[in-house]
């Protein structure tokens, strides 16, 4: 277990060794068990020649960062030669941050055939971008499953390693690769793609040809495609959409960058994956997420429940400029919430989560208190008080103006985390009540039957004791989960 926990470069993975010095019965055990010594340990030459022995002829995995080599040449000959001398028995390999004389080695050893390996990935640092060599792995993996390369740039991709068996298949260019090596036509992509029928996960950063747009739109290959992830520049992304359809994948991810969003992009997405499930998708779980990434876009996500019943999402993260060109969050989080709604069917939508520098105005919120198979709302980093305020309300069943139900009639559960429930939203200019006070008002009021179950506060501002105190007294069947926040926040 602490085996597959740890990568081989940390220390926490000496799991093997510290077994073999516990005393001389369990250093027996350890010595005469080969599966402990499966995945040597880098870290000095002697100890990588000992594991490798003590491994006799297991399949093994060679999991190595190049991050101290310019400082130990000698652990750096151990990994070439670990690698040239092992070709037969390594069943994983994974080599991360090559760079300069060592990174070129490595590749100049990877030319000839391994038959157990079952999974591969190569990644160089970003400010390097390597070729593979001509006839990698000699053209023939026959075990392979999982291929993943970075910064490595594929001059030839109808002769990679790859065979009917493969799972997963990731390749990421850095970015504006384009301007420097040739990318690949589109028919080289689709007959790569065709001979992997197996094929699961499909990841393609900055590598997406740029082909002359077809009459009608290629058709997509992969099968038992469940994961797509295509990530570049808009304009590349436009036209690789334009020409081929997007696969029935369960799970789709569209990653833009350096772009200035735009609504447009949006409903070209939708309307793409429409095409690929069903004419109405309708949405199940919807999130809104504003919060900076590692790379440092804004990611908005939603997931829908296409008509056949399977959970897909859609993922296109935001770049930062569209979160500095937003004259209010509300304006943009209602534009998104206007382009979905014109190609996606509402009606089925249970979760709604909000997060992040966001914020939806209240005429928009009393257009989603109508659904009635809305159930869970969760809201975090976000605005609350035009939701509370929409909370409050009632609305007629069409077709019946004498049945009026409370604004969220299925609202069941609902969690607000680090929201300060004091910040004024963009209606209260004639409300002076506190969020507080009208949440306590608009879960008093619903009737039975109607009744929100649970309630979830955590690290917020603005809900004090007193709060928590009148909430129990006036919807005693409440449960609620409080962290008490502003109460130790006071004492601190």
């Amino acid at each position: 277990m602490v085996g597959e926990t740890f990568k081989p470069w940390q220390r926490e993975s000496f799991y093997a060794i510290h077994v073999a010095h516990v005393c001389r019965y369990w250093k027996e055990i350890a010595l005469n068990c080969p599966g402990l010594w499966v995945t040597p340990l880098f870290f000095s030459p002697g100890l990588l020649e000992c594991m490798v022995a003590r491994s006799r002829n297991l399949p093994i995995t060679v999991s190595y960062r190049d991050t101290h080599t310019k400082h130990s040449p000698g652990l750096a000959a151990g990994v070439l030669d670990t690698v040239s001398s092992q070709m037969a028995r390594i069943q994983s390999l994974e080599l991360l941050e090559l760079e300069g004389e060592f990174g070129r080695q490595i590749l100049s050893r990877l030319t000839q055939p391994m038959h157990m390996l079952e999974r591969m990935s190569l990644s160089f640092v970003k400010d390097v971008f390597e070729s593979i060599p001509e006839g990698l792995l000699a053209g023939r993996t026959p075990s392979l499953k999982e291929l993943y390369f970075e910064c490595l740039y594929i001059r030839h991709w109808d002769k990679l390693p790859v065979g009917p068996g493969l799972t997963h298949l990731e390749i990421r260019y850095r970015e504006n690769a384009g301007s420097e090596v040739e990318l690949p036509s589109i028919d080289t992509l689709l007959q790569v793609l065709k001979l992997l029928p197996l094929l699961r996960v499909l990841s393609l950063a900055h590598c997406l040809p740029v082909p002359n747009l077809p009459e009608i739109p290629h058709q997509p290959v992969c099968p038992s495609l469940q994961r797509l992830c295509l990530e570049d520049w808009d304009e590349v992304m436009c036209i690789a959409l334009e020409a081929v359809a997007l696969p029935k994948a369960r799970d789709i991810e569209l990653r833009i960058t350096y772009m200035d969003f735009e609504m447009e992009f949006l409903g070209m997405a939708l309307d793409y994956l429409k095409a690929a499930w069903a004419e109405k998708t309708r949405l199940k779980v919807l999130e809104f997420d504003y919060a900076e990434a590692d790379d440092g876009d804004f990611h908005l996500k939603f997931k829908m429940l296409s008509n056949d019943a399977e959970l897909v999402t859609l993922s296109i993260p935001i770049p930062n400029s569209a979160y500095y060109i937003r004259p209010h969050p509300a304006y943009e989080t209602d534009r998104l919430l206007t382009t979905i709604d014109d190609r996606v069917d509402f009606s089925s939508l249970a979760h709604l989560r909000l997060s992040g520098e966001l914020a939806i105005s209240l005429p928009r919120w009393k257009i989603l208190s109508r659904c009635e198979t809305l159930h869970t709302v969760s809201i975090a980093k976000a605005g609350v008080s035009d939701f509370v305020s929409a909370l409050q309300g009632k609305f007629t069943v069409a077709g019946n103006e004498n049945d009026r139900l409370p604004s969220f009639p299925g609202l069941s559960t609902l969690e607000f985390v680090e929201v300060d429930f004091e910040k004024a939203g963009m209606s209260d200019s004639i409300e002076t009540r506190p969020a507080t006070f009208r949440l306590q008002r608009a879960l008093n009021g619903r009737p039975i039957g109607r009744r929100v179950s649970s309630l979830t506060v955590k690290r917020c501002k603005g809900f004090s004791k007193k709060d928590y105190s009148h909430l129990k007294w006036f919807v005693p069947k409440l449960a609620i989960q409080w962290d008490e926040y502003e109460a130790i926040a006071h004492i601190w």
